[in-house]
């Protein structure tokens, strides 16, 4: 019994482990500017960040 409670928390383990890869892997993705490319792709190069008044996020935000 023993050994099948220390596979039970390994396997839980690996399977926390992974989760917080993805999340850490997609919160990356997600935070990630993508003005530069909106502004290239998107918008074609018509407009420039401070024609939409776009603030950086990265810089002017401040974490509690």
């Amino acid at each position: 019994m023993a050994v099948m409670g220390v596979h039970l928390t390994f396997a839980v383990l690996f399977f926390a482990a992974l989760v917080l890869g993805v999340l850490t892997f997609l919160r990356n993705v997600v935070t990630k500017d993508s003005v530069r490319h909106d502004l290239e792709f998107v918008w074609n190069g018509k407009f420039t960040r401070e024609q939409i008044e776009f603030q950086d996020y990265n810089n002017n935000h401040t974490e509690n």
